[in-house]
């Protein structure tokens, strides 16, 4: 199934075949670590390397605080 950003996800197409699943690999891979981040004027500790089409969440307040 090919992904498409403009385009829903279809839950169906993706559970078709679920329990056939077996992993490519085995472990979990972590994104890389950076030691000291800065964004504006905030400097972020333990952090890891921003995602290049990463979406942000909207702040809880907009959503119900959830």
């Amino acid at each position: 199934m090919k992904l498409k950003p403009d385009r829903k996800i279809d839950i169906r197409e993706i559970l078709k075949g679920l329990e056939n699943y077996k992993p490519r690999r085995y472990g979990w891979t972590w994104r890389e670590k950076i030691p000291e981040q800065k964004i504006g004027m905030h400097t972020y500790f333990e952090t890891s390397k921003p995602l290049k089409k990463s979406i942000p969440l909207p702040a809880s307040r907009q959503m119900d605080y959830i």
